[in-house]
């Protein structure tokens, strides 16, 4: 397959995988999610997108942690990728405990997009 057709294909890809996956903007804003998000979390992804990642109360987010007024993700913050297990907000209100691998997401010259 060459990239050409990687490129085609990619959200098909995204949406077969298990795992969770979202995309944050840089204002931390969620920018994207796959299926096994969606079924994960019991939200969809209407009811995401555009609004604050800080939604899934994650207990290990160092941004809901945060005292600092401009408290903001490290990942953000100092480029830290992070692997650690935590708890999510499901939709219902119930905890989803999750493995959370978060790292940036860089255009070709290194300049910071998003994260994954």
């Amino acid at each position: 397959m060459k990239e050409q057709e990687i490129n085609r294909y990619w959200k098909k890809m995204i949406n077969t995988m298990n795992d969770g996956l979202l995309l944050i903007g840089l204002d931390g804003a969620i920018i994207m999610v796959n299926r096994a998000f969606e079924r994960l979390t019991g939200f969809s992804g209407d009811e995401v997108i555009g609004r604050p990642c800080t939604l899934l109360n994650c207990d290990a987010c160092e941004t809901a942690l945060s005292e600092e007024e401009d408290g903001w993700c490290s990942l953000f913050k100092e480029g830290q990728e992070s692997r650690k297990r935590c708890l999510v907000l499901r939709k219902d209100g119930t905890c989803l405990p999750v493995l959370k691998n978060a790292s940036l997401l860089k255009d070709e010259e290194g300049k910071v997009l998003g994260a994954i």
